[in-house]
């Protein structure tokens, strides 16, 4: 078993959309990276036939073989970073308030006198 047997045809062709949706996507944002993932869970059911019982050729029934079902997902994923970047440096500490009971910042007291210029 193969994933270019003609039972996987359906999986292949979601895998190759998804591929071209990827393109598309990464050129409407504008961004140079994506991923296409493929998932693909098996279970397997049990196939169970009436056989006679080898010891006594009584008809019973028994798990002859597991026929597997195949679940399967494509996703595109493009990476987009959006940052905002800055600093501030308002020249105050950090007190806390006991009336607010929150955080604030209070200016630095010096013993150096303040002159406006």
């Amino acid at each position: 078993m193969n994933i270019m047997d003609v039972q996987f045809n359906e999986i292949r062709e979601s895998l190759n959309s998804g591929l071209n949706n990827l393109f598309h996507a990464m050129k409407a944002k504008n961004t140079d990276s994506g991923s296409v993932t493929l998932k693909i869970k098996v279970e397997n059911e049990s196939l169970i036939e009436e056989i006679p019982d080898p010891d006594t050729g009584e008809m019973i029934n028994a798990i002859t073989s597991k026929i597997p079902h195949f679940d399967y997902s494509v996703a595109i994923g493009i990476n987009l970073k959006t940052q905002i970047k800055g600093s501030v440096d308002p020249g105050q500490k950090v007190e806390y308030d006991k009336a607010t009971g929150e955080y604030v910042l209070v200016k630095v007291k010096t013993n150096q006198t303040e002159m406006d210029i």
